[in-house]
């Protein structure tokens, strides 16, 4: 309602903001049926699946056949939230009939309390970004308006590309939260240890790879007019190294430990450092969108610092930090040399940039295979 009484009384004067953001205020009403985590739950991967390639396939045809000019922005947000509102009513209606949502059992304010709580911490944690890449764009705006685009630009592509990987740790904690409330604490080690040697297997070289091939994924993505966003996607192709660690932490061991308290204070106080690093560099004449990025990682290697305290407190056992871990990473900074090795064949840029990425590919699994790694051989063979 405050959405749609914004777009009423302040964009009137503004053409065409009005049909956009009434269009996205769908996408609002469809989190209300948000209940793919309970599907996620009960382990119904089959449905999920179907429903979401027949989602997505249905959107894909429509943007082809209905999106034919560039002031088509309107129709295209339409399809957008209605994918999204089909998508989670159909996940509501699915788990309805298995689960029944009771609330009789909170009759009065002392038990409403305590799910209150949870939820305002939840809410916090989900929209902690607004101090954090929020902020840093918050600066750019008010200092270099012209790089907001370079920022945004990368932000969108490693993002798109790390939702990808995310979904290994995601899918993972409905199980290994039925696993620690039933007092199952092997199983919920062995499922941490395996999921997260999955996520580290492919995130890493994900993170490194991005990073040596930045300038190049930038090139063929946006072209020279945004040539100087290669650098920023550098930047936050590091920062994915952080905040990959932070994530396994948080959503398999903090969250489950039912500690989402501890877990926004530290983010709030990651946030308030982003900003006095912000401020920091806008008074010394050092802010640029590279540096921001740099130091929004600083912050959040703060934070990982606490979540990884909080952790050893909690279950000294969970050991994510470990040197079988740390191999992926160490096997993908070999890509740096072999894109130098390649460059020194003279090849066109474009073909430079393909072979590059297939060597990669081919190096660092051969590696793998060589080493003998366990984990791989069990993805192979399952």
């Amino acid at each position: 309602l405050g959405l749609i009484g914004f777009t009423v009384f302040y964009l009137t004067n503004q053409k065409g903001n009005i049909a956009i953001y009434s269009v996205f205020s769908i996408a609002i009403f469809a989190n209300i049926f948000l209940t793919e985590w309970m599907n996620e739950a009960y382990e119904m991967y089959k449905f999920i699946m179907i429903k979401t390639v027949l989602i997505r396939a249905l959107y894909v045809v429509l943007v082809f056949v209905l999106i034919k000019r560039p002031e088509d922005v309107a129709l295209y947000a339409l399809l957008l939230t209605l994918s999204t509102l089909i998508n989670n009513v159909s996940s509501f209606l699915y788990i309805k009939r298995r689960v029944i949502f009771d609330f009789s059992g909170i009759k009065n304010k002392k038990e409403l309390f305590p799910v209150v709580s949870k939820l305002t911490s939840l809410v916090l944690i989900a929209n902690a970004n607004i101090l954090y890449t929020q902020l840093d764009k918050l600066f750019i705006t008010g200092f270099l308006p012209t790089e907001i685009t370079f920022y945004v630009m990368a932000q969108t592509i490693i993002y798109t590309l790390q939702n990808v990987v995310n979904s290994i740790i995601l899918v993972t904690v409905p199980r290994l939260s039925y696993l620690l409330n039933s007092n199952k604490s092997d199983d919920y080690l062995d499922l941490i240890k395996k999921s997260s040697r999955t996520f580290f297997l492919l995130i890493y070289p994900f993170s490194i790879g991005v990073a040596t091939m930045s300038q190049f994924i930038i090139d063929v993505y946006g072209g020279q007019k945004y040539t100087h966003a290669g650098p920023v996607l550098l930047a936050f192709a590091v920062r994915v190294i952080v905040v990959s660690m932070s994530m396994v932490l948080a959503n398999q061991v903090i969250y489950l430990y039912k500690k989402e308290h501890a877990l926004m204070r530290y983010i709030i106080i990651g946030g308030i450092l982003n900003l006095c690093f912000n401020t920091l560099l806008a008074v010394t004449h050092t802010l640029s969108s590279v540096t921001l990025v740099y130091t929004t990682m600083l912050a959040e290697i703060i934070v990982l610092a606490f979540e990884k305290h909080l952790v050893n407190k909690l279950n000294p056992k969970v050991k994510i930090f470990t040197l079988v871990n740390l191999k992926y990473l160490i096997l993908s900074l070999g890509f740096i040399p072999i894109s130098m090795l390649v460059k020194i064949f003279g090849l066109s840029y474009f073909l430079w940039g393909t072979i590059t990425i297939c060597a990669c590919v081919v190096y660092y699994f051969t590696v793998l295979l060589i080493l003998k790694d366990k984990l791989l051989f069990e993805l192979l063979n399952p």
